[in-house]
């Protein structure tokens, strides 16, 4: 009987892992070497939604930027990752980035 929930619950587990349920859309090794070899910006927080997605009770959600590199055109990006629920951001936050100048969709918050 216990076998056949460990079962269960790894099966659960495996396909709402392959589905992108209990990840974000940059790996945390991509993550830091955004941090370590990306371009820092400046960013205001203009929407943020909510993706119905929740791990230990923290929020997945889509949050949408103007960044505003110093020198450059300001750009939009989006980033989606887990928030703390009793702390989520909201629009009309600033926020500092992380961006690869070369492909502009690859962007960390800081």
């Amino acid at each position: 009987m216990k076998i056949k929930y460990l079962l269960l619950i790894t099966a659960v587990f495996l396909l709402f892992s392959s589905c992108g349920i209990f990840s974000n859309k940059i790996s945390d090794e991509k993550r830091n070497e955004l941090i370590k070899t990306g371009k820092k910006a400046k960013g205001e927080i203009t929407r943020v939604e909510d993706t119905n997605v929740t791990l230990n009770k923290n929020p997945k959600v889509n949050i949408y930027i103007i960044v505003k590199p110093d020198g450059e055109d300001e750009f939009d990006a989006v980033v989606t990752m887990f928030v703390s629920r009793v702390s989520v951001p909201r629009k009309g936050d600033n926020v500092n980035v992380y961006y690869n100048p070369k492909d502009k969709s690859e962007i960390v918050i800081e």
